[in-house]
């Protein structure tokens, strides 16, 4: 299922509405109706655990659809079905708001209770383990659609379903139109007759069997789904349906027929938009192992919010056969579902990622398969910077990939992030030929089964030497990012040492394992990359890397090839000749006005999204703990670029970032003209003011949205922030005495020393001023978010500073 044009995943309260139906009172006995009404196993049945106790067989569903204009359906379901234990005499199966009408068997009628969504069936005899049986329910009425997205519609002649319910709990939503076991696990085969008339005809999942003409303009059309589903998947679309008619021949060697079904009217711009439909189906099948299904389609409704990947029959919007290449995306995604989401199915709600995120993925891997590597690369870059700016306010907050709230089920997590984590697990697995290889793998021993995000973690492990466990853990299983940067680096003879260092854009902790590839900068413009190294779950570590003979590196950067997603937009390339170079995807606009001689200057913009100091030495400033920027090149004293950095602080505004720097600028009753920029060459450097830019508050200067105009852009480090009136002294760092935060405490701790500690707030003003001996804490719940400056003195003369910030 793919979210297009603005899909809310902004929740209401949540609507169910039920059908209160109950059988004729003869049909219960007191003692089981009391039973129920005191909340018996009938109405208290948890949805997963039925399917441990019956196997559904297949359902068989006949529909009669001659009613649509009323919106109004007339059906019966034979349910067949196998007990799994011994000593069952009951079902429950799930229909939401349709009257039931009896019960049956092959001996006669059944006792039987509709509360709510709760169908229960008392059994006329004791099934014991392996006793297969069968029921028919008859039913009416008018089915529901979703609060928001999902169920079933009656629109402009079509009546279709869509097979889940946003808001629908649980979302799986199979029991707006048939009595099912309505959950994630349960899968069964389908046979589905529907009764059309006025010209129409019905598309289901599977194959078409037959159609018989009934009485003078009516259609009884059987189709039929031998390959287990759950029931979400299962579908029916109506109207005045033809459809044009393709196949492709899959690995396996057989001749997969393709119907893309829509009005006589619109096949023609249906085969146009879906001209790559082929190409991608091969390469589907390359990455995910062959096709499973007896058929590829796609159905035509007019919904205007996205589809709905039903197995064999897709429900696609009418407004994506338009004639154009606009939504390839579209059916890429849902194609791919047939391995994500039919084939494997998530086992529960919260890893919902597992059919999402990966046909999300799957939308850069169309892209690289039809258009190319760069294709690919800017639609991760893309969707990883929506991630990175937006994920968190669609949602409401930072959220872990797995688990996810029911309410953000579909939300932004889950499909971008979900996509953004896949591309990342990519590079982690060490090669294309691991990653793929434990894909294939995955879809043949899990096929028409239901995983779990651990039993992806497992068999994955199992296809590469790097642990993955951290990664799953702190990527999937916790919010934020993890940031990575160069620090410093040093050349002995052909030995490079680099020193990187992991910070947190609201991760909880830190990454391990991480496979990076580290890449050095020469003057000439040149690059060496060490690929695939490995990053600890260490603040700070040094890695000795021998270089090339001769190259004498100028700068040294991390993931050059995008493989690793994390809390940095990156953007790199060579620039040939003057004029505009703006980097959107870094958020730097570049202007080069002389190339200083050179042929060609190479530049890297890094846009930092976690603070560029942890502990900041220079109180004097508050520098912005969400954002800064790195710039490597090539470039010489002749050259001359010029640049541009904006600022987003406005939570009104669409772009809406740097939230704690104006935050503490605005309760510090500072405002824009108070910002300034800073700058040093490296970061072993102290920031400075830098010499030469103009700040624009671009007409208001407490509305947080304004720019850095850099009027000559070196390369180095820039970050922009607020003069706190605190002076800056020279840390000494001293082994006898220590100073740190632990939880809401700062605790000092020194070696047989005495004397004063002070601390004073960014404005200069002191708020704790007491003696020390050995041992102290200081309590800090009560202080106010923003920076201190921490001073100890030994009476022995020895003083020791060091800066806290409170968030």
């Amino acid at each position: 299922m793919k979210k297009l044009l603005s899909i809310f995943i902004v929740l209401s309260t949540i609507h169910s509405a039920y059908s209160q139906s109950t059988a004729p009172c003869g049909h219960l006995t007191c003692q089981h109706m009391k039973q129920m009404l005191r909340g018996g196993s009938a109405l208290t049945d948890p949805g997963n655990l039925r399917s441990d106790t019956l196997d559904i067989i297949n359902y068989n569903i006949t529909l009669d659809m001659t009613m649509m204009d009323s919106q109004q359906i007339s059906a019966s379901c034979d349910v067949n079905f196998k007990s799994k234990m011994d000593f069952v005499d009951e079902i429950n199966l799930d229909l939401l708001a349709l009257t039931v009408d009896s019960v049956t068997h092959v001996g006669g009628q059944l006792l039987f209770s509709h509360i709510g969504e709760l169908l229960h069936v008392q059994l006329p005899e004791v099934l014991n383990i392996d006793d297969e049986y069968s029921i028919t329910v008859h039913y009416h009425g008018s089915p529901e659609s979703d609060a928001l997205w999902g169920g079933f519609y009656f629109s402009s002649g079509y009546a279709y379903n869509l097979g889940v319910g946003f808001v629908a709990n649980p979302h799986n939503f199979g029991r707006v139109w048939f009595p099912c076991f309505d959950n994630f696990v349960e899968r069964s085969a389908f046979e589905v007759s529907v009764l059309t008339n006025d010209n129409r005809t019905a598309y289901c999942g599977g194959m078409r069997t037959s159609v018989t003409s009934v009485g003078q303009d009516s259609l009884l059309t059987y189709w039929q789904l031998n390959e287990e589903i759950p029931s979400y998947l299962a579908s029916v679309a109506v109207t005045n349906y033809t459809h044009a008619e393709n196949s492709f021949e899959s690995i396996s060697g057989d001749q997969i027929p393709i119907y893309l079904a829509a009005k006589a009217a619109d096949t023609t711009e249906f085969k146009q938009s879906f001209i790559n439909l082929v190409p991608w189906l091969e390469a589907a099948e390359s990455y995910y192992g062959p096709y499973r299904w007896p058929r590829v389609g796609f159905t035509a409704v007019p919904f205007n919010g996205g589809a709905m990947e039903h197995a064999t029959n897709i429900a696609y919007p009418l407004f994506a056969i338009d004639g154009s290449l606009a939504y390839e995306e579209l059916y890429a995604h849902e194609l791919s579902h047939h391995w994500w989401g039919d084939l494997v199915t998530c086992r529960n709600a919260y890893d919902m990622w597992l059919n999402e995120g990966w046909a999300s993925y799957s939308e850069a891997l169309f892209q690289e398969v039809i258009y190319g590597q760069e294709a690919y690369i800017q639609n991760v870059r893309e969707n990883h910077k929506d991630v990175l700016l937006n994920a968190h306010q669609d949602d409401g907050a930072r959220y872990p990939v797995s688990p996810v709230p029911h309410e953000l089920t579909y939300g932004s997590h889950v499909y971008n992030k979900g996509a953004d984590v896949v591309h990342t697990l990519r590079k982690m697995m060490g090669s294309d030929e691991a990653f793929w290889n434990a894909i294939r793998d995955f879809m043949e021993q899990n096929a028409y089964s239901d995983v779990s995000t651990e039993d992806l973690q497992d068999h994955f492990q199992l296809y590469t030497s790097n642990d993955l466990s951290s990664y799953f853990a702190h990527a999937i299983h916790e919010p934020g990012f993890a940031e990575f940067r160069v620090s410093d680096f040093s050349v002995e003879g052909n030995e490079c040492l680099v020193t990187t260092e992991q910070h947190s854009h609201y991760a909880p902790s830190l990454y391990g394992n991480v496979l990076m590839n580290i890449t050095a900068l020469n003057a000439s413009g040149e690059l060496h990359t060490w690929w695939n190294n490995t990053l600890s779950a260490d603040e700070e570590m040094t890695l000795p890397l021998t270089l090339p003979a001769g190259f004498a590196p100028i700068a040294i950067f991390l993931n050059a090839d995008d493989g690793i997603n994390m809390a940095v937009l990156a953007e790199q390339r060579w620039l040939l000749e003057t004029g505009n170079n703006d980097f959107d995807f870094a958020e730097m606009d570049l202007d080069l006005d002389n190339l200083g001689g050179a042929d060609s200057i190479f530049v890297r913009i890094e846009n930092h999204f976690a603070a560029v100091d942890e502990n900041q030495s220079q109180v004097e400033y508050f520098i912005s703990p969400d954002r800064w920027w790195n710039v490597i090149t090539n470039a010489t004293e002749d050259a001359l670029l010029s640049a541009e950095i904006k600022f987003y602080g406005n939570e009104g505004q669409s772009n809406y970032f740097d939230s704690l720097f104006f935050s503490f600028v605005e309760l510090n009753d500072l405002n824009e003209d108070s910002l300034v920029l800073l700058y040093r060459p490296s970061g072993a450097s102290l920031w400075q003011p830098f010499s030469n830019y103009e700040l624009s508050t671009m007409g208001s200067n407490t509305n947080w949205t304004g720019r850095f105009t850099i009027n000559n852009l070196l390369g180095g480090q820039y970050a922009w922030a607020v003069r706190t009136g605190v002076v800056s002294v020279q840390e000494n760092e001293n082994a006898s005495i220590q100073i740190f935060a632990a939880n809401d405490e700062i605790v000092i701790q020194t070696f047989h020393l005495k004397g004063t500690v002070q601390v004073h707030d960014a404005a200069g003003k002191l708020i704790v001023s007491e003696s020390f001996f050995e041992s102290n804490t200081i309590d800090t719940t009560k202080w106010s978010r923003g920076i201190y400056s921490i001073q100890l003195a030994a009476d022995s003369g020895e003083v020791y500073k060091r800066q806290l910030m409170v968030r």
